[in-house]
């Protein structure tokens, strides 16, 4: 009889390669694959060197458990994968709106996750805040620069720090303003 050893498909693997692509950027894959190779990799090394060891040795001793606390933290880790996921699309959703600049959206977005990570939720929610008095303070600059208020609209501007996301905005507007007479 004929060898009927048969190479697999190109489009096999390219459609392989296409779903293993696509689970990496879906963030509950990324998450999932970052906990299981940050506790596998010890957990598996652990093991190789524990099977070679004489049983009940110290060593074989301090192996098993450093696998233990390894499977147990592991587990914990996994028990709250749900929440921390649902943290961290949040996180993402409210941080595109507030790049976007959607400051209400992104506050609400934010407090969303006040009942699973309250200390984050606050510290988002503070960002955007003080994200939208940056730019309210450079909206209200701009209409003093059209009433006629310079110094005071150059004060204002000048309070904008470089963190602020309109900072780019308040710079150009305060170097034309000090450029004129």
């Amino acid at each position: 009889m004929k060898n009927m050893a048969r190479e697999p498909s190109p489009v096999l693997f390219l459609l392989l390669l296409a779903v293993v692509i696509a689970l990496c950027i879906y963030t509950p894959t990324r998450f999932f694959i970052k906990f299981t190779v940050l506790f596998g990799l010890p957990f598996l090394l652990l093991l190789a060197w524990w099977r070679r060891l004489k049983r009940f040795s110290p060593a074989w001793i301090l192996a098993s458990l450093g696998m233990i606390v390894l499977l147990t933290v592991y587990g914990l880790e996994m028990a709250e994968f749900p929440q921390k996921l649902r943290v961290k699309e949040i996180t993402m959703q409210g941080d595109v709106l507030l790049a976007q600049g959607k400051y209400d959206e992104a506050v609400a977005k934010y407090k969303e996750m006040e009942k699973i990570d309250p200390e984050k939720a606050r510290e988002k929610m503070a960002v955007a805040l003080q994200q939208k008095r940056y730019r309210e303070d450079y909206l209200k600059a701009k209409k003093l620069v059209e009433q006629g208020k310079k110094e005071e609209a150059k004060r204002l501007l000048s309070s904008i720090p470089s963190t602020a996301r309109v900072h780019s905005e308040a710079r150009d507007l305060l170097r034309r303003l000090e450029e004129e007479p």
